[in-house]
């Protein structure tokens, strides 16, 4: 009957995906995960616990508003869920752990394909159930069943990704560890029953293509066994082992006593969202792109998404958002996003939308056209009452939250994060990404998302640049390009795969010149091949930037698939490829460069020669030149982002090159 109900689910799924076949295009899960990927290379030493160990006294709480991508080592004992903000929606707060196929270097637990068993795990520290201190006023008391002590978390399944599946016994367990050291099973979350057929887990119909609802669980720690003061809980799911088919998303983990089963007993007001981006279209883009055309390229009209998770109406004051720039310069502040609302308890609220003051735009007018910065967008709110005793102060974290929006040499509508993949399949089928450029500028190269899948991509594409329609000639085709899998040739994250634009005649540096307007960045299989690239899921709208020829016809995607992890590269710099970036020369036989990771600044030694005698560039793994200055053999990388880099030591006597890779982790 299992295997019958499995059979029927696949071909559910089929018909899922038909009309997207029938286009050219398939959706599928991830292989792997950059982020655990960066963060396992920094080699940072996780937290153990002896039977020494402190334990945490009660109220134990995390809801993951932290920058993760692993959870708190304060709370946990393993790094292999995903701390995020991107993989799903309507999330109680604006952060939670991610439960999937992928283990905590970033990799799937198995390569089997389909193979399923055992996957994600978050066990916590050692937690103090022995006693409790009610006030600090008071001395702390022995706790016993009759303290109403109770755990309670958010779950929901899918997510933005892939649904588990009752069917295939995909499933999460909760495990409480007893005063003789024996792990038992609390409660199994089992996968959805009846995905496929519009209807969730307990037979609400929902659209096929939604994100079910995070679920509020309560349990009451009822057995004595548990209150001593070396208690654990454990979160495991069950599933796919060969990346992120199935994923679990939990939220807001509590333990606390004097509680009551039909409460949240939550005191926070949260918010659920990061802050928007202030660009109305892309993630990122050329500064003097979005100069030239301030009024239709900013996005200043501001709300905020709160969560109420009192018992009662709460009102929260000094709910201010500013916005501020990495040349240190402030662009807005004090704006206020509640004028006096009182948010009605478990109450999902977004703010009447409003616009920055016009000094906002002003301000940003006022920057240098070829400057490469951030924006910082903050969000901040005060309330009465939170719960201040837990050790991370959780209810105080969450009440601010911030927005990154960069502004470099390059287009990008994703958000840097893949949740699924999208590969164009069928026989030298042709698929293009629609851009705009705002003045004429010249555009040097394209880089690509490419995931890791079985054994990877091995076809070729052609590489097309169009300009202003897909029925004209391409201005420019490089043949026979190959994807490039930037972490098997460097210990590095793999990143964005650049392709500096190259001449079919000479094979040498070129570039096109791009008068304003749009242009169309195009590849296409060469014969039947299968490349995957990156599919960013936060921003569904962005498909309607998504071309595909079929059947001699150039047709737009209409079905919200998502943002291609595709971004052109523009400026006066020529973009190295990333396969060139792979086979570079070490550079400690020259200088000595430290430390790694870096925070604010990366300092230069000479091992046999004067460090006058060169000239630096910083690269980062897309093959884009990052604009640092060199001053008193420092580098300052603090307005940088997070991840790997290539330091480029040009000798001025003879050109000769070297490289090393650096590591920023702010």
């Amino acid at each position: 009957m299992r295997l019958l109900f499995t059979i029927i689910t696949v071909c559910l799924l089929n018909l899922v995906f038909t009309q997207s076949i029938a286009q050219g295009i398939i959706i599928e899960p991830l292989k792997d995960n950059r982020a655990l990927q960066l963060y396992d290379a920094q080699n940072l030493v996780f937290r153990t616990v002896t039977t020494d160990t402190p334990s945490i006294n009660l109220p134990f709480i995390d809801d993951f508003s932290y920058a993760g991508p692993a959870p708190s080592p304060v709370l946990w004992l393993d790094k292999q869920v995903f701390v995020n903000t991107t993989n799903t929606t309507k999330a109680p707060s604006y952060g939670f752990a991610t439960f999937d196929g992928i283990n905590s270097n970033g990799r799937p637990y198995d390569s089997l394909v389909n193979y399923h068993g055992s996957c994600d795990s978050l066990t916590s520290t050692f937690i103090n159930l022995a006693t409790y201190q009610d006030n600090a006023q008071t001395a702390p008391r022995n706790l016993t069943v009759a303290d109403s002590v109770y755990l309670s978390f958010f779950i929901q399944p899918k997510g933005l990704c892939y649904p588990p599946l009752a069917a295939s016994g995909d499933s999460m367990v909760l495990e409480f560890k007893d005063s003789t050291n024996q792990w038992n099973i609390i409660s199994t979350f089992q996968g959805l029953t009846n995905y496929l057929l519009g209807l969730d887990s307990i037979s609400r119909p929902f659209p096929l293509d939604s994100v079910p609802p995070f679920t509020f669980v309560k349990i009451k720690i009822n057995d004595a066994r548990y209150f001593n003061n070396k208690f654990q809980l454990r979160f495991h799911n069950y599933g796919r082992r060969d990346g992120a088919y199935e994923q679990w998303h939990i939220d807001y983990i509590k333990i606390a006593p004097n509680g009551k089963y039909n409460t949240t007993n939550l005191d926070d007001v949260t918010f659920t969202d990061l802050p928007p981006t202030i660009l109305a279209k892309y993630t990122s883009l050329p500064y003097k792109h979005f100069k030239a055309q301030l009024a239709t390229e900013i996005s200043d009209v501001i709300s905020g998404n709160f969560n109420n998770l009192f018992a009662t109406a709460r009102n929260p004051t000094q709910t201010n958002a500013t916005v501020s720039t990495s040349l240190g310069t402030t662009l807005s502040i004090g704006t206020t996003l509640l004028d006096g609302v009182n948010i009605p308890p478990s109450v999902f609220y977004k703010s009447i939308p409003k616009n920055y003051p016009t000094t906002f735009r002003n301000n940003l007018k006022n920057i240098p056209d070829y400057a490469n910065f951030d924006v910082y967008t903050d969000y901040s709110l005060t309330i009465a009452g939170e719960e201040t005793r837990d050790v991370l102060q959780i209810a105080l974290k969450n009440n601010s939250a911030r927005r990154i929006t960069r502004f470099r040499n390059y287009f990008a509508y994703d958000d840097g994060t893949a949740e699924l993949q999208l590969t164009a399949t069928g026989e030298n089928t042709q698929t293009a990404y629609r851009f705009k450029t705002n003045i004429n500028d010249t555009l040097r190269g394209v880089a690509f998302f490419f995931p890791h899948i079985n054994g990877n991509a091995t076809g070729l594409f052609n590489l097309n640049i169009y300009k202003d329609s897909l029925t004209t000639k391409p201005l420019l085709t490089m043949k026979n390009n190959a994807p490039f899998y930037l972490d098997q040739k460097v210990d590095s994250l793999q990143g964005f795969s650049s392709y500096g634009l190259k001449s079919p005649l000479t094979k040498k540096d070129t570039f096109l010149v791009l008068p304003a307007g749009d242009f169309y960045i195009s590849w296409q299989n060469v014969g039947d091949v299968r490349i995957p690239i990156g599919l960013d899921r936060s921003n569904l709208s962005n498909s309607k930037y998504l071309y595909q020829y079929i059947s001699g016809v150039w047709l737009q995607d209409s079905l919200n698939h998502g943002t291609v992890m595709i971004r052109p590269i523009m400026g006066s710099n020529v973009v190295q490829n990333s396969s060139q970036l792979a086979t570079i020369e070490p550079l400690s036989e020259w200088l000595r460069i430290f430390p790694t990771p870096a925070n604010d600044n990366i300092f230069i030694e000479s091992v046999n020669s004067n460090t006058n005698d060169y000239t630096f560039k910083l690269i980062n793994l897309s093959g884009v030149v990052e604009n640092v200055y060199v001053s008193n053999n420092q580098i300052n990388v603090a307005q940088l982002s997070n991840g790997f880099y290539l330091i480029q030591a040009i000798r001025k006597s003879d050109g000769a090159t070297r490289f090393q890779k650096i590591i920023i982790a702010h």
